[in-house]
C-alpha cells in the first residue's frame, strides 16, 4: 500500500529553510496533535512514511479532522478542499470497532467499501456520514500502518470515538507527494498545522500584516474598522512579537463574523495559546465592520 518513498529529515529541514520566512515550527508529539485535532476546529494535514500507491489517502498523505463537527466538512471545504458540498470524506475507523458502529463487520483497508452507520451512533459522527447513512470507510489495523493505528487509538482514548475523518492531502491537485509539496499545499491554503509525524514537527504559518485590510478601510472610510485591526495588530506585536495577518477562517489568526458586530481573534503560535482578545460591538445595531 504505501509504496513511496520515505523522505529523511534532512529533506524536511531543508524545506523549512527555505521557508523560514513563511512557517515555523516546533516538536512535538502524537497526543500534542491529538489535542490540537479537538479543538477550536483545527483541520491538520498530517505527513510521513512511504506515500500511497494508490488514488485514496490512508493516513500517510492525509488531512484529518474531528468527525463530531457537524460543521467539519463545510470547514474543510472552505479551507482547502473547495469540493462540491454534497461529496462526503471518509472515516478512519479502528478495525476491531466496526461492528459497533457499522450495520456490517468488514475489513476496508483501501476505502473501497461502503456500508451504513448503525442508525443509533450516525449523530455522534456527522461530518462523516453521508445523508443516507452511509460511508466509505477505511478500516485500520496496527499491521496495516502503526502510526496511524496508534494516532486514532489516542484520538479514541480522549473522545471515546474510534473514528477520525480522513481526506487526502491536496488541493485540487494530485496527492502531495514530497515534503516540498506538503509545504506548499499548506502555504497556498488554510490548514491550520502540518505534521511531519516521523520526526515530531509541526508546522505553522508565520502570517503578516494584512496592508489589504487596513487599506480598504481608509478607502471606503471606515475608520472604525480601521482602528480596530491596527489596535489588534498593535496589541499581537506587542504580546508575542510577529506582524501577523488577520484573514477568515484562519485558526491560527481568526476573524469571526467578519461581517457582523465583533471581532474575535484567537492567535496562537507553536501550538499554544497566547491570548484571545475580543473587541465586541464595533458598529451599534447591524452596521458591517
Amino acid at each position: 500500500t504505501y509504496l513511496g518513498y520515505t523522505y529523511h529529515s534532512d529533506t524536511i529541514n531543508e524545506e523549512l529553510e527555505s521557508n523560514k520566512d513563511k512557517v515555523t515550527f516546533e516538536t512535538v508529539d502524537d497526543e500534542t496533535v491529538v489535542d490540537l485535532l479537538t479543538e477550536d476546529n483545527n483541520v491538520i494535514s498530517v505527513y510521513g512514511g512511504g506515500s500511497e500507491s494508490g488514488r485514496r489517502a490512508l493516513g500517510n498523505r492525509s488531512i484529518l479532522a474531528d468527525p463530531r463537527n457537524a460543521d467539519m466538512k463545510d470547514i474543510i471545504n472552505e479551507k482547502v478542499k473547495h469540493r462540491q458540498w454534497f461529496r462526503p470524506f471518509a472515516p478512519s475507523i479502528l478495525r476491531e470497532d466496526v461492528s459497533d458502529w457499522f450495520e456490517s463487520d468488514v475489513s476496508s483497508p483501501y476505502m473501497t467499501t461502503v456500508i451504513k452507520f448503525k442508525e443509533e451512533v450516525r449523530d455522534k459522527v456527522p461530518a462523516v456520514v453521508h445523508f443516507d447513512g452511509s460511508a466509505r470507510l477505511q478500516t485500520v489495523t496496527e499491521n496495516d500502518n502503526k502510526w496511524y493505528y496508534n494516532f486514532i487509538k489516542k484520538f479514541k482514548e480522549k473522545t471515546g470515538v474510534p473514528i477520525v475523518l480522513n481526506t487526502s492531502f491536496n488541493d485540487r491537485e494530485p496527492i502531495v507527494e514530497t515534503p516540498a509539496h506538503a509545504i506548499d499545499c499548506f502555504l497556498r491554503t488554510d490548514i491550520d498545522y502540518l505534521y511531519f509525524f516521523d520526526y515530531g514537527i509541526l508546522i505553522i504559518q508565520r502570517l503578516i500584516l494584512d496592508w489589504m485590510a487596513l487599506a480598504y478601510s481608509v478607502m471606503t472610510l471606515d475608520i472604525r474598522r480601521f482602528v480596530a485591526i491596527l489596535f489588534a495588530q498593535v496589541w499581537i506585536l506587542f504580546f508575542t512579537g510577529k506582524i501577523i495577518k488577520l484573514r477568515k477562517n484562519n485558526h491560527v489568526v481568526q476573524l469571526d463574523n467578519i461581517y457582523g458586530k465583533s471581532i474575535a481573534i484567537d492567535y496562537f503560535f507553536k501550538g499554544k495559546k497566547y491570548f484571545f482578545l475580543e473587541l465586541k460591538n464595533i458598529y451599534k445595531k447591524n452596521k458591517d465592520y
